[in-house]
């Protein structure tokens, strides 16, 4: 497969969330780090599955916590794995994230998928955008519309 999305030279910009997405991955497999348009959460449940992830953990000025997969995936007792990141690392995931949710959306198709990933690293056989194009990758260097993968 061809992977049309830009590589980083040195590494991806959120090392910390690139290797919670691996914790995950080695843990529970990669199948979480996808879902459809139709099956994102509401806000309401974004923040119970974060609650739920992260309400047990203090609150730090310098640091965000990043739970993979994201809390807008997650359902009811759904696994996940939590690991505190660098506030800037944090931002630009919500930014690539949103992106990609965005790009969905414009598609009208609730059936268009939503992954998450990191860019240049095969995670159980994630497709590329020439094969799939109605996947909008979302997390950089980790998202796939078409690709949400930093």
């Amino acid at each position: 497969m061809t992977d049309l999305a830009p590589k980083q030279p040195n590494g991806p910009r959120t090392p910390k969330t690139a290797e919670n997405i691996r914790d995950y991955v080695r843990r529970y497999g990669a199948s979480g780090l996808t879902t459809t348009l139709g099956n994102l959460n509401t806000e309401k449940e974004s923040d119970a599955r974060r609650e739920e992830a992260t309400g047990h953990l203090p609150k730090s000025p310098d640091t965000d916590i990043d739970e993979e997969p994201p809390a807008s995936f997650r359902k009811p007792g759904d696994l996940f794995t939590v690991r505190r990141t660098p506030k800037d690392e944090g931002h630009y995931q919500d930014g690539v994230l949103g992106s990609a949710v965005k790009k969905a959306m414009d598609t009208g198709d609730p059936g268009a998928m939503i992954s998450h990933g990191i860019l240049g690293e095969d995670l159980l056989g994630y497709p590329t955008r020439t094969h799939y194009p109605r996947i909008s990758w979302g997390i950089r260097p980790f998202y796939p519309l078409w690709s949400d993968r930093t």
